[in-house]
């Protein structure tokens, strides 16, 4: 946890601008994030690898700061939607990988 060990798997060059959320599903070995600037919400494995874009466009993810995952959904909080953190009134999208 010193960083000693950091390793990029993503940076500007791979379309990120803006990045302000992060996700970690441990059980599928994926990485999600969002770009509040470029308004999308991606995910990418543990090399940076396999990029699967989620949610694309200004109408869907217009300034997400917060995201989780629980099970195969994606919880996520916009600051211009005004939407509150709490499971009862996120957002929530069903992935699936295969």
């Amino acid at each position: 946890m010193d960083g000693s060990g950091f390793k990029m798997i993503l940076n500007w060059e791979d379309g990120i601008a803006w990045p302000n959320a992060l996700g970690i599903d441990y059980f599928s070995r994926r990485v999600f994030f969002a770009d509040a600037h470029l308004d999308y919400m991606d995910s990418v494995d543990y090399n940076g690898g396999n990029r699967v874009t989620i949610l694309k466009g200004v109408d869907r993810v217009p300034h997400v700061f917060a995201l989780s995952i629980f099970g195969d959904r994606v919880y996520y909080a916009d600051w211009n939607l005004k939407v509150s953190f709490f499971p009862s009134s996120c957002f929530a999208l069903k992935i699936h990988f295969v």
